[in-house]
């Protein structure tokens, strides 16, 4: 079973079973018939079911299979404050093995139980005015070390018409019952985080890899001693311009990602 949704057109999220050619099928599943599409959201299967969020601020819970489409609504709704609005999820789904992860655009980052019916956030912004992180798109990644790790941005527009990409890279420790929140870094030009970062735990220390976005855009590696606190940026690559796409690493060490230009790096 493939899972994706569309933002415009149907608004729908789809489940598409392919044995062969000939033997496909598209479910398709419409919530609520609010006009409200899927931006960037990726699904996560736990068991027999499937879970993907969508603009309005909802999480859904589906069955996987012919029931996709029918069978009853299952859902919670991701207002920070009980009653209050919510914004839009734009992220996919991180599952830990015991709970499910995302973040929502208003820069909150979400806990929530697979019966959808224990959550929590954490506001991964710094009061108001953080000048580094205003919104939130980015997958958040669970570490062995049970750190989350989640990238932020803030696109702004400078006096001359330019735009600044400014971002940062979070740590959270959920371990309690409240969760705590450390900048790891940050950038005021070429930093907005918009994709998943990847995680490498070693001997107590993390390391995360992640691309920013921006006309000078690039790949980074910062590392952090999860016990002594310390943080270091290891290493960062110049992608030479806008960068959305997320690394992805291979079994052997390699890391490879694509930028605006059509180009794909490898890295080793």
């Amino acid at each position: 079973y493939l899972y994706f949704g569309i933002y415009d057109g149907d608004r729908a999220y789809y489940q598409y079973d392919y044995t062969t050619a000939a033997q496909s099928s598209l479910k398709s599943f419409y919530y609520f018939r609010n006009g409200e599409g899927f931006y960037w959201t990726g699904a996560a299967v736990v068991g027999d079911s499937v879970y993907f969020g969508g603009e309005g601020g909802y999480v859904f819970k589906r069955p996987i299979g012919d029931t996709f489409g029918s069978a009853t609504n299952v859902y919670t709704y991701l207002s920070p404050d009980e009653g209050g609005a919510a914004d839009a999820v734009r992220s996919s789904i991180c599952y830990d093995g015991s709970n499910l992860y995302l973040t929502t655009k208003d820069a909150h980052l979400w806990k929530l139980s697979t019966d959808l019916q224990t959550k929590s956030s954490v506001l991964l912004k710094e009061g108001t005015n953080d000048p580094y992180v205003q919104n939130v798109s980015s997958t958040p990644v669970v570490s062995p070390s049970g750190y989350i790790y989640v990238g932020g941005y803030n696109i702004t527009w400078n006096n001359n018409g330019t735009s600044a990409y400014k971002g940062a890279l979070k740590a959270v420790d959920w371990s309690g019952s409240a969760a705590t929140v450390t900048t790891l870094w940050s950038a005021a030009s070429n930093g907005a985080i918009q994709s998943s970062p990847v995680v490498y735990s070693d001997d107590g220390i993390d390391y995360i890899y992640f691309t920013t976005n921006g006309e000078n855009g690039k790949a980074v590696c910062v590392s952090y001693d999860t016990d002594l606190g310390d943080i270091a940026t290891e290493w960062s690559v110049n992608s030479g311009t806008y960068t959305l796409q997320g690394l992805a690493v291979s079994d052997n060490g390699y890391m490879t990602f694509g930028n605006d230009n059509n180009q794909v790096f490898v890295l080793k």
